[in-house]
């Protein structure tokens, strides 16, 4: 047991020096061939009403997002709607500051912490809702690289499919509760633990992919005007770019922050429409500090809108609805 634990801290730690390495060997490369004060200086072209219009919509994105975390986990988190929003801006600072998706982490813990929900639920409630962002994800990006296609009547079948395997996800769960049970196969158990969080509920899954495409929609505007404001490109091909770049995080290793790989990604979508290197790589730059710095002030507005000193520390001993179903047919998912 020790040698595992060793192992994995081993792990970790090469990880994290791996992660660090890109971070300050793409720091110092971009300093020698571009200069970190041409990449500021370009801010100058934002003027500060589209700077604040832009944040706002980032930031309208952050609230949808809580909307539908505290809209999915009602039961579990009813009355806490504030506590709701802070847990969501650190997530998010986490989720984008650490690397390799570690900051993924925050989620169940600060879930455990603040509203006592067991760590298995509230991971397979990430899960389902991590679904719900690559499926979007996915669905434009494939709508903006064969738009054309998708305006043909087999275009507007296959696409109607894709936007419907969501349900899908739905016809699993609901086959699942049926067949899961103490004896059941290990197999089994794990398809229990993550079918614990998807929607028992057609409405639900509605409504929680409904807040999923206005939180992303807002948020990729935001980001496509960025790229536009610094290049010379139309606003679907700055959306496609976009996707990729968000896309690039779920790649086994990365920079600190994204730096180095989150680029990789936009300049690789930029890439498709045949925009040069250099450009896109500025495009992606400004882009990534834009975000950053949003992240970084919503952790800062999450701490201020609910401070340390009023969290509740003895927790709610509260369940996500539909889970609780599970559980009487269910073993014991424990954290």
């Amino acid at each position: 047991m020790s040698e595992k634990k060793s192992g994995k801290t081993g792990s970790t730690k090469l990880r994290i020096a791996v992660s660090i390495l890109i971070f300050a060997a793409f720091v110092i490369w971009f300093e020698i061939e571009f200069g970190w004060g041409n990449v500021f200086r370009q801010f100058s072209d934002f003027s500060p009403a589209r700077i604040a219009g832009l944040t706002m919509l980032v930031f309208i994105s952050y609230i949808l997002r809580t909307v539908r975390i505290y809209d999915y986990m009602i039961t579990g988190l009813k009355g806490g709607f504030l506590l709701t929003t802070r847990l969501v801006l650190l997530h998010n600072f986490f989720n984008n500051l650490l690397p390799m998706r570690t900051g993924e982490a925050a989620f169940p813990l600060l879930m455990k912490r603040y509203f006592s929900i067991k760590v298995t639920e509230s991971v397979s409630v990430l899960f389902w809702l991590r679904l719900l962002d690559l499926h979007f994800l996915a669905v434009a990006a494939f709508v903006i690289l064969f738009g054309e296609f998708y305006t043909t009547v087999p275009g507007i079948l296959i696409l109607a499919a894709i936007i419907s395997a969501p349900i899908f996800v739905y016809v699993f769960r609901t086959k699942l509760d049926t067949s899961i049970d103490e004896k059941g196969s290990l197999l089994k158990q794990i398809l229990g633990k993550i079918a614990m969080g998807l929607p028992d509920s057609i409405p639900r899954l509605l409504r929680s992919w409904f807040w999923t495409v206005i939180n992303w929609s807002l948020k990729l505007t935001a980001y496509a005007v960025i790229i536009i404001t610094v290049m010379d490109i139309n606003f679907f091909s700055a959306v496609f770019a976009s996707i990729i770049g968000d896309l690039s995080s779920i790649l086994p290793i990365h920079g600190f922050a994204g730096t180095a790989t989150y680029e990789g990604g936009v300049v690789l979508g930029l890439k498709y429409f045949n925009i040069a290197f250099e450009p896109a790589l500025n495009a992606a730059v400004v882009l990534h500090i834009f975000f950053l710095a949003c992240s970084f002030i919503g952790a800062c507005a999450g701490y201020l809108i609910y401070p340390k000193s009023k969290l509740n520390k003895t927790g709610q001993n509260n369940a996500v609805p539909g889970i609780a179903g599970m559980e009487s047919n269910s073993p014991e998912y424990e954290s």
